[in-house]
């Protein structure tokens, strides 16, 4: 789940993060790097957040228009 830096890799299911009802528009069986790639038309760059729910994702590493590594913020007022 988590490389070696304490990132999460791009490759992960999203739905392994948060509940998949408040994903609107994203299937959970997407990819963190395929969430991304849907909200940022195809090309997401390094610092490109995608929320989740109480999950908010940052890129963090990209390569060839895709997110390889991802930050994650947890919102505090959230009980997850």
């Amino acid at each position: 789940m988590f490389d070696t830096g304490g990132m999460l890799r791009g490759a992960l299911p999203a739905g392994l993060l948060a509940d998949p009802e408040p994903f609107d528009d994203l299937p959970p069986e997407l990819s963190l790097a395929e969430c991304f790639a849907k909200r940022t038309k195809g090309h997401p760059v390094v610092g490109d957040v995608v929320t989740l729910g109480p999950v908010t994702l940052v890129a963090r590493a990209t390569s060839a228009d895709k997110v390889t590594k991802v930050g994650l913020k947890m919102d505090s007022s959230q009980n997850v």
